[in-house]
């Protein structure tokens, strides 16, 4: 299914796989959040994918992927932060090195504080946290693309939030794969940083 996705791009066979792995193996946890991944992010099927989600949870409580794709969806399209903020940090706990899961949370932690051109002092506090985990994200993966990318947004958009450190990060020589965008805010230039940190968004 998988590989009828990302690389035949043949959504209608790859959701029969999904279905038929799901028949197959309906306590199969791996395959609940898979397929559910699958409807969230493909197909926009909502109420169907938080479904399976719960399902696939409830089976493994600690399958740190679906813990985190869930998240992902309770924040995208339900924005119950404080709700995936937990499911976030189940994730860690399993795998507490995971750059994806840690950059992700802290995706939703700067999302949080997004309406804000001046963050209170329990934003800040938010942010802080959120620069931690990016951080940790490039610490246990120096290359992770979306680590990167995503550190590079953040302190476009929250220079306050900049140190020495972020003076030798060259993020306009970011490329970004078109296929990874649908999980992070757009490249438009930052009203809190107009002068520089505009990314360039190059296909591959």
């Amino acid at each position: 299914a998988s590989f009828l996705k990302n690389v035949k791009n043949d959504m209608d066979r790859a959701e029969q796989y999904y279905e038929r792995a799901v028949r197959a193996a309906p306590n199969h946890a791996a395959n609940l959040g898979n397929y559910a991944t699958f409807l969230f992010r493909v197909r926009g099927e909502h109420a169907r994918a938080q479904k399976l989600f719960l399902n696939s949870i409830k089976l493994n409580p600690k399958h740190a992927n679906n813990l985190c794709n869930y998240a992902s969806l309770l924040k995208k399209v339900f924005k119950r932060f404080d709700e995936a903020e937990s499911l976030y940090k189940r994730a860690l706990l399993v795998e507490a090195d995971n750059p994806t899961i840690l950059s992700n949370f802290a995706n939703l932690l700067k999302k949080k504080c997004n309406s804000s051109a001046h963050p209170d002092e329990l934003q800040i506090k938010d942010l802080s946290k959120a620069k931690r985990l990016y951080l940790r994200a490039l610490k246990a993966d120096p290359n992770h693309f979306m680590a990167k990318r995503n550190y590079a947004i953040f302190l476009r958009d929250f220079p306050l939030m900049r140190d020495a450190r972020d003076s030798k990060c060259r993020h306009h020589d970011l490329k970004v794969r078109p296929v990874y965008i649908s999980d992070v805010v757009p490249l438009a230039p930052s009203p809190r940083s107009p002068v520089g940190f505009q990314l360039q968004t190059l296909i591959e």
